[in-house]
């Protein structure tokens, strides 16, 4: 006898037997109530399903069975083909869903009833010996002989797309700037990630990059800490300023192009006019560092963060401070700041893990959200109705803008205690960009199912069949390609 299950009522214990027999006892009677069986391959493994009315076997030979066991005498409903020895099953808690393991050290789940391959998961490097899902049903934890146990996320995932380089949007959202090893700036499909243009600089190398509003230029600061305006197609630079010693920390294009802003770790805003190259203001409201920066949609309003915990909106057309919001003292450092698109509101985060959303009318906030961690940065949707916050776990909260209402979590995966920092979404608000500057990294998530099957379908060679479509896509039927 090498395993044991009792029914979830008590009255059933299953045995599984080396000698290829299953035997079930009435625990009430403590008598044996059936053999089945006595074939040539041993039985390893048993399982009942939650509403004990199936019971699964896995076998030597490599074959698993689903009983029913409402019958008499037990009638085998599925049988599954694992290929090699299988050596653990288990059913998930809605009883949906069946997950194998077997000697190719591949974990399988498969739909319960239709017996369809769901997922197979890769990553022990020796045969996983046991396994078990959460309550919830969304993990299954494996162990195996490699002496390592591994969680799996079973809940549906939003594909992404990993590029080396801190990601910036281009306006149109066909494009992705990001920052090579070497600190060229390349320019990327968004969609396939694919470089279709490089910008570098022969004396330094670049740290960031920000888009023009019409796609055409990309503003970048280097390791001088200059700041340049490049014509992407031809590669061009347009505008310089002097370098400086004070690192620079942040740029931001005004939406007509004409502007751009850059603040640094002197607690300046350098502000220029890049069609004359002249400077326009430098604003210096804090001694501190200037870490984030950004315009209204307008252009008439520039706000900005420092290390001091403040926020200030300062006035374009006469340079003046127009407000200093200062948080109560367990508010934290602010760590991101963003207009809403119609220049209404005004969004920070801050490392105590509070996203405050002022009203810029009162100057009052009109909703706080509560991260779980610290909140690195925070992004508006284009139309303005969703806010994402990036927190310091690199998990991705994506929250209703007018009531706080969470609307969906993201986890960055792989992330290896790297704090990202960058956050933006792609101009039809269907995808996500998550990057870190440091190590150049970039996550694009796809936020909406419909993206994720248009996406699959670019990359089909062939149309997927009814069966395909409903194992991969979860769906009775296939969507129309348009």
């Amino acid at each position: 006898m090498v395993d044991l299950a009792f029914s979830p009522d008590g009255d059933l214990l299953a045995s599984a037997g080396t000698d290829g027999t299953l035997r079930i006892w009435d625990t009430t009677l403590g008598q044996e109530r059936l053999v089945i069986g006595s074939g040539q391959s041993g039985i390893i493994s048993v399982a009942f399903s939650p509403d004990g009315t199936r019971l699964a076997t896995a076998v030597e030979d490599g074959t698993v069975k689903v009983w029913d066991i409402a019958t008499d005498p037990f009638d085998a409903q599925l049988s599954l083909v694992i290929g090699t020895r299988s050596y653990e099953v288990e059913f998930s808690p809605d009883g949906r869903f069946l997950a194998t393991t077997g000697s190719a050290l591949a974990t399988h789940i498969w739909d319960a009833a239709s017996g369809q391959k769901q997922l197979s998961l890769y990553g022990h490097k020796a045969v996983a010996l046991d396994l078990a899902f959460t309550p919830d049903g969304t993990k299954l934890v494996t162990v195996g002989q490699d002496n390592t146990a591994r969680v799996w996320d079973l809940s549906p995932t939003d594909e992404y797309l990993t590029f080396d380089g801190g990601g910036t949007f281009s306006p149109d959202g066909r494009y992705l700037a990001t920052i090579n090893a070497a600190g060229a700036a390349q320019i990327r499909d968004s969609v396939t990630g694919q470089p279709l243009f490089t910008i570098s600089d022969p004396d330094a190398q670049f740290r960031f990059t920000a888009y023009s509003p019409d796609g055409d230029y990309l503003a970048t600061f280097d390791e001088r800490n200059r700041v340049k305006v490049w014509q992407i197609t031809s590669g061009k630079e347009i505008f310089s300023s002097a370098p400086q010693t004070l690192r620079r920390y942040d740029l931001v294009f005004t939406l007509d192009g004409n502007r751009l802003a850059a603040s640094d770790a002197g607690g300046k805003v350098n502000i220029w006019d890049i069609t004359t190259g002249e400077t326009i203001y430098v604003l210096a409201g804090s001694t501190w560092t200037v870490t984030v920066i950004d315009f209204s949609p307008d252009g008439s309003q520039l706000a900005t963060t420092d290390w001091t915990g403040a926020a200030k909106v300062w006035d374009m057309t006469s340079g003046e401070l127009q407000l200093n919001w200062v948080g109560d003292k367990e508010d934290g450092r602010i760590m991101g700041i963003d207009f809403s698109p119609d220049g209404q509101r005004l969004a920070f985060s801050d490392d105590s893990g509070k996203a405050t959303i002022l009203d810029m009318t009162t100057g009052e906030p009109i909703l706080i959200l509560k991260g779980s961690t610290g909140i690195a940065n925070l992004a508006f949707s284009h139309d303005g109705t969703k806010l994402a916050t990036l927190g310091f776990d690199n998990t991705v909260q994506i929250w209703e803008a007018a009531t706080g209402k969470l609307l969906q979590i993201l986890t960055i995966p792989d992330s290896d205690g790297l704090i990202y920092t960058g956050i933006a979404f792609s101009p039809d608000d269907g995808r996500l960009a998550i990057s870190d500057l440091e190590t150049k990294t970039t996550y694009i998530f796809m936020l909406a199912v419909e993206e994720l099957v248009r996406l699959a379908q670019s990359r089909l060679t062939r149309p997927l069949t009814t069966a395909e479509c409903q194992q991969y896509l979860r769906v009775p039927e296939c969507p129309v390609r348009p």
